[in-house]
């Protein structure tokens, strides 16, 4: 049964009739007419074959985008996703005509209220036209020094604009830059064995299983070295000192981050 409720105003007194509205029938009201409809999805389609067509015949694999290895905390080995690297990020910007600029993002400074944290803003234009932006963010301590932390956020920015013009179909950003992929599986690293701590310098022996060169989104060339104590990064000049199957005994340091600790080789010894 309906209800009466009191109308304010000139009707004092009176009484209104209150409509049940978890009775009435919902009507929705197309914004957009069918045709207007078909030739939103046609521009779409169009759209996305375009960016098909794009990466296909404009981006060089391993060059300027190239799959990962990534190891899970069972030990399986499989591949990341497409990494869009900054040198393919710097030709989608150039063959669209875009302008990349970046902006202080103090709200999301202020939304994660943590001392350290640097975050930017990356704003998209064309002609002068706004067509997009992204943001990126580094705390201090998960790279140790500032600069770095600022590189690492504007990178991380203007990535995540590239990929929101319509490139994430196809892309991620570097599983170096990013958090722990999703599932089991971490970025290029297994836990290493005994309790190594973030910022820790040992001399270490350990015996190499397997090795990889990676090309990074920078464009530095780095080695991963699977080993009985877990994956060791070093620099291309030590990898190509090492053979598989060897032991061999470095200076090894342990950087932590998001709760994942990785182990670099800082020179090898003798």
């Amino acid at each position: 049964m309906a209800q009466a409720v009191a109308v304010r105003g000139g009707g004092a007194g009176k009484v209104k009739p209150r409509q049940d509205v978890s009775r009435q029938p919902l009507t929705l009201t197309p914004s957009v007419s069918p045709d207007q409809l078909k030739k939103a999805v046609a521009v779409e389609a169009d759209r996305r074959e375009i960016i098909k067509e794009f990466v296909r015949s404009q981006l060089e694999a391993e060059k300027d985008y190239g799959r990962i290895d990534v190891r899970t905390r069972t030990g399986q080995v499989t591949q990341s996703k497409p990494v869009l690297f900054k040198s393919g990020m710097e030709k989608i910007f150039s063959l669209f005509n875009v302008v990349s600029t970046l902006v202080k993002d103090n709200e999301t400074v202020e939304m994660v209220n943590k001392p350290g944290v640097i975050a930017y803003k990356c704003i998209l234009t064309r002609n002068g036209q706004f067509i997009g932006e992204g943001r990126g963010a580094c705390d201090i301590a998960e790279k140790g020094r500032i600069n770095d932390a600022i590189k690492i956020a504007e990178k991380r920015a203007r990535m995540d604009a590239c990929l929101n013009l319509g490139f994430s179909e196809y892309f991620t950003q570097d599983l170096d830059d990013t958090a722990a992929s999703e599932g089991e599986e971490t970025a290029q690293t297994t836990t290493p064995t005994g309790g190594w701590k973030n910022g820790e310098v040992r001399e270490t022996t350990f015996t190499v299983k397997e090795k990889e060169i990676k090309n990074a989104q920078t464009g530095t060339v780095y080695a991963l070295l699977y080993t009985d104590i877990g994956v060791l990064k070093a620099w291309k000049n030590t990898y190509d000192q090492i053979e598989v199957g060897q032991t061999y005994r470095a200076m090894v340091e342990a950087s932590e981050w998001n709760g994942t600790v990785s182990l670099s080789i800082s020179s090898l010894l003798k």
